[in-house]
């Protein structure tokens, strides 16, 4: 299949509301870095369909400062025993 023809298919498939999030972290050092966790702490509250936001990531970039949070977010998440107010401590302490 052609990359149109497969983008075309997508295109006809039905839009389903935050299904498959993207975040994007700036720099701006330590700043950038403690405002994008909080970020992911207020997309962790917010649920659609009984499912966080954050749940919903399934993409992650950053520079500079906020890769400080991207990196770590990104490995905590990837953990058997993952839990976001777990992580949120450890990285705020």
């Amino acid at each position: 299949m052609s990359t149109a023809a497969a983008l075309a298919s997508q295109l006809k498939s039905p839009i389903v509301p935050f299904d498959g999030i993207g975040l994007c972290f700036s720099g701006g050092g330590y700043r950038a870095t403690f405002f994008d966790l909080g970020v992911i702490s207020y997309l962790n509250r917010i649920h659609y369909d009984g499912v966080s936001l954050l749940d919903r990531v399934i993409a992650v970039s950053s520079v500079s400062g906020g890769t400080l949070l991207a990196v770590a977010f990104a490995k905590a998440a990837q953990e058997s025993n993952y839990n976001f107010d777990r992580f949120y401590q450890s990285f705020y302490t």
